[in-house]
């Protein structure tokens, strides 16, 4: 839930059961794989439930078919075991997920949301496996990482101007995080010739935005891409006319008049704040008043 200011907070409100439960899955099994993965290079000189269920060109050439889907309920460990950088680098991304993962299942709702994290971990799994084949690599992928990327890209489309404290400390814009991480990964990527992990990573950002440009018709917070997502809802939606006349509610996906839809606005601002409407409410008021005018 957005917050009177234009700051969010260390952590929402409430959280979904379902995602308590994801959570909860992706801690356990990360853990249990890691502890039993030694115990089978030990006892049986063989890989272990970490190979099993990460993902790898070779243990696709082994039939471990599965691998696309379990992928990401695992925080590979790379033979270190349990350690506490490991620790701290399982607690960041679940942090992260349950930190976005809430906030955005609060706007668009449980089904959505596990449909955006679902599709990208998948579609990011299925590049990371044609580069590996083209580029002859066998490293080992596994993590919440591409559907990371996704959540981090639909929810600077929803909260671009809103603020974020980096560290918990340092306030910085949230289009501008996003754009710093965007960043990273593609020097770092390049720099070390990883093309797989910047195909794994920056399709599941991509594919985020995308969700939100095409599905819920949002609009990013850099004009640079404005001519694509104007082109993009074109495309996709079904009818110039049809956006003219009428207001898509973005958690039900049903219509609403304009009446009603201004109505809600106002009373959202009156509770807290005009800071705390999203780029899509933004976008739709001002389309409103454009027809009215």
């Amino acid at each position: 839930m957005r917050t009177s200011t234009s700051e969010f907070p260390a952590g929402p409100d409430e959280t979904p059961k379902a995602l308590i439960y994801l959570i909860a899955t992706i801690a356990t099994s990360s853990i249990l794989a890691t502890l039993f993965n030694g115990l089978f290079a030990y006892l049986f000189q063989s890989t272990g439930p970490e190979e099993w269920l990460s993902l790898s060109l070779r243990g696709l050439q082994n039939f471990y078919l599965w691998q696309p889907i379990t992928y990401p309920f695992i925080h590979y460990s790379y033979s270190a075991g349990i350690s506490l950088s490991y620790l701290i680098s399982l607690f960041f991304n679940l942090y992260i997920l349950w930190f976005l993962g809430s906030s955005i299942i609060d706007r668009i709702g449980l089904k959505s949301f596990f449909k955006l994290i679902t599709i990208s971990s998948i579609v990011s799994g299925a590049v990371a496996l044609l580069i590996m084949k083209m580029t002859t690599s066998y490293i080992i992928l596994s993590g919440t990482g591409p559907a990371l990327s996704a959540l981090l890209s639909f929810f600077t489309l929803l909260y671009s101007d809103a603020d974020i404290r980096l560290f918990f400390i340092f306030p910085i814009k949230i289009k501008w995080l996003a754009a710093g991480i965007f960043a990273g990964i593609l020097l770092q990527s390049l720099s070390h010739l990883d093309f797989v992990t910047l195909g794994f990573y920056l399709t599941g950002m991509i594919f985020g935005y995308l969700y939100g440009v095409i599905v819920y018709d949002l609009k990013g917070p850099f004009e640079f891409l404005t001519p694509f997502e104007e082109w993009a809802s074109r495309l996709f939606n079904k009818s110039a006319s049809d956006n003219d006349a009428k207001i898509i509610d973005i958690k039900t996906g049903k219509s609403i008049d304009d009446e009603i839809f201004v109505d809600q606005m106002l009373a959202k601002i009156s509770k807290s704040g005009e800071e705390s409407l999203s780029s899509y409410e933004r976008t739709r008021l001002t389309e409103i008043s454009k027809r009215k005018k």
